[in-house]
């Protein structure tokens, strides 16, 4: 969205609420608005007042955690998420911010039950294979964690993200070689370097020689890069699966 357009929409939203000051989807909306502009403290602040008209509704408990999360007030976010969660039982997108928050404290087991249940209300929400695969390798389950992440991979195979946790898992289970494919395989899909080079420093470890990972690095860095720090939405970042 243009810098024009955003601040547009802000001040017909602010109109609207000059207008009439209940107006809680305005609220709603201009919290989102804030959210969008990377600015949670200003967000919460328009959460607060329409949950304040609307205690019982479960989309703006769950915005109130996602301001939260980003904030990094992650038992606050805690919080606000089971309250969605609690407001709305079925609501899957408040199941999986509740697992990651939880995740952030590193309370795998809490996480899991909360992914397990994002699962189960939507079998199609991707990134929860990803997620779900982290909390079984921080619980040290590799061989469960790898049959998830394989199944993240065919989901969404350019998250990189999930290459890193799958080779952790190879490594784990003493197999250098598939920590290597996973590792290759996640070249073209690098978001960020610092992440590839924690995986390869894993890999020197266990065994890849100098020369190789420094050609694998090159590689990652001529990759283009398509834009995918921000494919899955404003807030979702996976607990280090390396831990």
């Amino acid at each position: 969205m243009s810098e024009r357009r955003f601040e547009a929409q802000k001040k017909a939203l602010r109109q609207r609420l000059e207008a009439d000051p209940h107006d809680r989807q305005a609220l709603y909306d201009l919290g989102q608005l804030c959210m969008d502009d990377h600015d949670p403290t200003e967000a919460l602040r328009w959460f607060r007042e329409a949950l304040r008209l609307d205690p019982d509704n479960a989309r703006i408990a769950n915005a109130m955690g996602d301001a939260s999360f980003d904030l990094e007030l992650y038992d606050d976010a805690v919080t606000w998420y089971r309250k969605a969660t609690t407001l709305d039982p079925r609501f899957a997108e408040a199941w999986l911010n509740l697992a990651t928050a939880l995740m952030e404290q590193g309370r795998w087991e809490e996480a899991e039950a909360a992914v397990r249940r994002t699962i189960a209300l939507d079998a199609g929400f991707d990134e929860a294979y990803l997620y779900l695969g982290v909390c079984q390798l921080r619980q040290n389950r590799p061989l469960e964690a790898k049959q998830t992440l394989l199944e993240a991979l065919a989901r969404e195979p350019e998250e990189f993200q999930t290459y890193v946790a799958l080779s952790d898992c190879c490594l784990r289970l003493g197999d250098l070689d598939g920590a290597i494919k996973a590792c290759e395989d996640a070249l073209e899909h690098v978001v960020e370097m610092e992440e590839l080079d924690i995986l390869l420093d894993s890999l020197r470890l266990a065994g890849l020689s100098p020369e190789r990972a420094e050609a694998m690095r090159r590689q990652a860095e001529n990759a283009p890069r398509r834009g995918k720090a921000e494919t899955k939405g404003r807030r979702r970042r996976t607990a280090n699966p390396r831990g």
